[in-house]
């Protein structure tokens, strides 16, 4: 489901939750419908405690789509976003979400003999 038309976010607030994920999750069920941007996103991740800021936010908005249901579209979903903005169009969370599975190590060695041991 994509908008009809880009709204922004005038989100200022500051998110206390423990985790970097759940603090971005907030962020953007306070949103629903509109453009985050992507200092909106590391502002809201920020360590409530230390001030710092998240290397790993990126991640942990994949985990919201992959191992939590949401739909967050980008750029490449929709082409009016600009360059780091995002939209959740609904809070709706998809109920069983894809999860992520790491091969096993006979099979990752079988990919890689296939591949001679380089990216394909």
């Amino acid at each position: 489901m994509i908008p009809k038309s880009k709204i922004y976010s005038l989100d200022t607030a500051e998110y206390g939750q423990r985790s970097v994920l759940k603090r971005i999750e907030a962020l953007f069920l306070d949103n629903v419908g509109k453009v985050v941007t992507r200092d909106q996103i590391i502002r809201a991740a920020r360590d409530p405690k230390t001030g710092r800021d998240p290397e790993n936010w990126h991640q942990r908005l994949s985990e919201l789509r992959t191992d939590h249901g949401y739909t967050i579209l980008s750029r490449r979903d929709w082409n009016e976003l600009g360059v780091q903005e995002y939209v959740m169009p609904t809070s709706e969370r998809r109920p069983e979400a894809d999860k992520r599975t790491r091969p096993s190590g006979d099979c990752w060695a079988e990919v890689s003999r296939h591949a001679e041991y380089r990216c394909e």
